[in-house]
């Protein structure tokens, strides 16, 4: 049987531009159970498979992973709600995906100087939390916290104790030294490491040169 949500490209089961994880998790909720099940099987499989087998150039990697990524911060930065409809898509996409990585030796940094501003609600940052976490990352932020700098000194005693791990660490208006831990890592083996400048409706992003673990 055929699915229409059963993807070509990597990029399509994550686009912000066609709501593709709203739109699809939504979508694939209407199904009988035992077909839902099925599909999402199938899917993960295919992005695990697709991620473990992938021969392409490390800028060709690095820039499939960014791409998807990218599109998971767009989203993540404009839901309001988050059920286990999301939840069970992203299980199946995003989750994937990040542990084919890990098996490949792969570690994701995605830095952003964007983002929620103070004065979202608090319930924001708590979807965006589960959000990535879900995803297979580390969230780190500064809107949360009443001081800056102590939300700084504990995401960099953090990184230090969590070692080696794919995270998404956003400062809003963040300065070169604020995200000194995420600038130590980048060029490192294994690292693949993004940084955007730009609002998250802006589908750019910054990819730094990616070297492979086994290189």
């Amino acid at each position: 049987m055929i699915y229409q949500w059963e993807c070509r490209q990597l990029w399509q089961y994550f686009d912000a531009g066609s709501r593709a994880v709203e739109r699809n998790s939504e979508e694939i909720a209407k199904l009988e159970p035992e077909t839902r099940r099925e599909l999402l099987t199938r899917i993960s499989r295919a992005i695990d498979q697709y991620i473990l087998d992938f021969q392409g150039t490390p800028e060709e990697f690095c820039r499939l992973v960014g791409t998807a990524v990218n599109d998971l911060y767009r989203t993540a930065d404009r839901l309001s709600r988050y059920t286990e409809r999301q939840q069970a898509y992203l299980a199946a996409t995003a989750r994937p995906m990040m542990d084919a990585l890990k098996k490949r030796g792969i570690t994701v940094h995605f830095a952003t100087m964007n983002g929620m501003a103070a004065g979202r609600p608090k319930s924001d940052i708590l979807i965006a939390r589960k959000f990535w976490n879900d995803c297979g990352f580390f969230f780190f932020e500064t809107v949360s916290y009443p001081d800056r700098k102590i939300a700084l000194r504990h995401m960099a005693g953090k990184l230090k104790e969590i070692g080696k791990v794919s995270y998404v660490m956003m400062i809003p208006d963040g300065n070169k030294t604020e995200f000194r831990p995420f600038y130590e890592s980048v060029g490192s083996q294994g690292i693949m490491s993004f940084f955007k400048s730009q609002p998250p409706e802006d589908g750019t992003y910054k990819a730094y040169p990616f070297r492979p673990a086994n290189a």
